[in-house]
């Protein structure tokens, strides 16, 4: 027989049990979005090339002194991402950057979608809530068969995230993964 301490015990568990469960299941419900309401995402990939990740445009090591803290004009440089150099410089350092390719695409939540990447490569995204302030995102890098990166994303309204990702043509990639409610017009780069 079970002594009556222990069946409060037990009983004590099986509910917080329960509790934490149901807590575990709303937290996964998706946030409700009206049935023709659409995601616009937008995915680019840029080119970083000349100086690696750990030196600085000129060539010195970063923090060494003399090494510059900006990265230098080349004739390769995109004007398109003017307004985002300075991020870039702060976070990858590269000479130049180059935008290679990008997609605004309106897709419906919980909806798949495929962006080729360069080099056989396949940026997989689903939407799969509305957040608060933005949007919840599946992201999958692929090559073949293989899954290079899988993650969950949550970015703010109008929000972008940058990823470094793997070599290409003698530099890195950079991939950038934006998405927000579509009301009307894409977003600006």
């Amino acid at each position: 027989m079970i002594s009556p301490r222990l069946a409060v015990t037990r009983a004590s568990r099986s509910g917080r049990r329960r509790t934490a469960l149901t807590c575990l299941l709303l937290l996964s419900v998706p946030a409700t979005a009206a049935a023709d309401e659409q995601v616009m995402i937008q995915v680019g990939t840029l080119l970083a090339r000349d100086a690696s990740p750990r030196e600085g445009a000129s060539g010195g090591a970063a923090g060494s002194p003399g090494a510059a803290t900006t990265a230098r004009s080349t004739p390769e440089e995109d004007e398109r991402l003017a307004g985002l150099k300075p991020q870039l410089v702060r976070l990858f350092r590269y000479g130049s950057y180059r935008l290679m390719d990008h997609e605004d695409r309106r897709m419906a939540w919980g909806s798949h979608a495929s962006f080729d990447i360069p080099g056989g490569r396949h940026l997989r995204v689903v939407p799969t809530r509305r957040t608060e302030g933005g949007v919840a995102l599946q992201v999958a890098l692929v090559q073949g068969e293989q899954v290079l990166m899988n993650s969950d994303l949550t970015l703010g309204q109008q929000g972008k995230v940058l990823v470094g990702g793997p070599g290409y043509e003698g530099g890195v990639l950079i991939i950038w993964i934006g998405a927000h409610v579509a009301e009307g017009q894409p977003g600006n780069w």
